[in-house]
């Protein structure tokens, strides 16, 4: 080519010259063609990070920024699948401690918007306000049976003080009525 480029006249060097542009166009489109297919093979097996990636090497080419915005929104997607799925698996039991509802609760308001997160947040929100009533409820009922203990066994001993007081009194009864007085 160089030397058919050096021997050629003006004309025909141009032509050659564009030929060489084409080819190497040729090359290069087939290259980012190459490049291309590769990312949307990784975007459609679900390899965003590895697709974004590739997509930013030719992010001149075909639709490439569009798909690095598409890979972008579903890593996000998956992001806040996952956050929501962990959310709800942590308080899936009914008794869910108050940590756990809370750190659900903070997790769903992060993602606000996705799925039915908002309706879940005041749903957790509405268990957690359970939560604490039970709790209250259940403290102030150890308060009234510990009182209650108390005040049986404050009776028992009363009791206790009493028949023992009689039996003293029955048995000064019994002993000056057994023993004559000189």
């Amino acid at each position: 080519y160089k030397k058919a480029l050096r021997f050629a006249d003006k004309k025909f060097g141009e032509e050659l010259s564009n030929y060489n542009d084409a080819i190497l166009d040729n090359i290069e489109n087939s290259r980012k063609e190459n490049i291309y297919q590769s990312a949307c093979e990784d975007l459609q097996n679900g390899h965003y990070s590895l697709a974004i990636e590739t997509f930013e090497e030719i992010i001149d080419y075909k639709d490439s920024a569009s798909k690095i915005e598409k890979c972008n929104d579903l890593i996000e997607t998956e992001r806040k699948e996952m956050v929501y799925n962990n959310a709800i698996s942590r308080v899936s039991m009914s008794n869910a401690s108050d940590v756990a509802l809370k750190q659900s609760i903070s997790d769903l308001q992060s993602i606000s918007g996705y799925k039915n997160a908002d309706g879940k947040v005041a749903e957790l929100q509405a268990r957690l306000e359970k939560y604490y009533h039970d709790k209250r409820v259940a403290e102030e009922q150890a308060k009234i049976r510990a009182e209650e203990e108390r005040l049986r066994k404050l009776r028992e001993e009363e009791l206790r003080k009493i028949k023992l007081e009689k039996r003293k009194q029955k048995l000064k009864k019994t002993a000056k009525i057994g023993v004559p007085s000189i």
